[in-house]
């Protein structure tokens, strides 16, 4: 075993490319925040550079964008002409730049990245304009940061209609906990799920807090085409729960202790 002076080391500065820092909250308290910023301000000047060597190509990366890209494109309904491959080989670098960036925390551009990583098999003229209006995007909001809240979020029970399953003809569930968890230890967390799915081309989103903090993100288009809004939130909150029960399992082999049921909030 190896010791370690806390003199010595520091308070992190970095992790995985994220830059790591204690952030102040409008009512005083200090927690420790996430921010893209580093990652993102080079993989800017690294497109910003590569669109400069290929500004025989047509592209090239200039302007500003308010949003990631237009509110009116559909990516799913762009009939530009194709990629040839070597564009192709640039829009595929592009998304992998994207899909890091919200891994660190930028959960603004999930959406847009995810619609367009559907097209990596065929991408065409527009979905490459979109990337760049991404990208465009960052560069003017580089500094955005995710701050890890331990404010408990509570569930206000008088909100929601009360059903009593216990009457029905099913047993009781409870939660499977692991054979050869941890024994608990520390302030319990409070989990809670929010779900959202846009019936329109079923694109289901989904984030989940521990507390007050977001810990896990997740949009994308779902595999199958339902017949009804019902059948699309459906799945999305079946693909919540199971996240979920991923995230509880984990966090009961850490030993940490989590407080209650999942809460959790759909749009509907």
């Amino acid at each position: 075993l190896y010791k370690l002076k806390a003199s010595s080391v520091g308070e992190p500065k970095q992790y995985l490319g994220a830059n790591i820092e204690k952030f102040q909250l409008p009512d005083s308290r200090v927690v420790w925040s996430l921010s893209s910023r580093d990652y993102v301000k080079n993989a800017v000047k690294l497109v910003s550079d590569m669109s400069d060597m290929m500004k025989e190509d047509g592209y090239k990366l200039k302007g500003k964008a308010e949003r990631p890209y237009q509110q009116n494109y559909w990516p799913e309904c762009d009939v530009s002409d194709e990629l040839d491959m070597k564009l192709t080989r640039h829009y595929m670098s592009l998304i992998g730049i994207l899909w890091w960036v919200v891994e660190l925390g930028r959960i603004d551009i999930i959406t847009e990245t995810a619609n367009l990583s559907s097209h990596m098999a065929l991408p065409r003229e527009g979905h490459l304009e979109a990337v760049y209006s991404i990208f465009l995007y960052l560069a003017k909001h580089e500094n955005s940061w995710i701050a890890f809240d331990d404010h408990r979020i509570e569930c206000i029970e008088e909100d929601f209609s009360t059903v009593e399953w216990t009457s029905q003809h099913m047993e009781v569930m409870k939660e499977e906990m692991p054979l050869n968890m941890l024994e608990p230890r520390g302030r319990p967390l409070r989990h809670t799920i929010f779900v959202n799915v846009v019936t329109r081309r079923s694109q289901a989103g989904i984030a989940q807090f521990l507390n007050g903090a977001p810990i896990d993100w997740y949009s994308k288009k779902q595999n199958t085409v339902e017949g009804s809004t019902f059948g699309s939130e459906f799945n999305a909150l079946r693909t919540a729960v199971d996240r979920g029960i991923s995230l509880r399992y984990k966090l009961r082999m850490f030993g940490i202790p989590v407080n209650g049921p999942i809460d959790i909030y759909c749009d509907n």
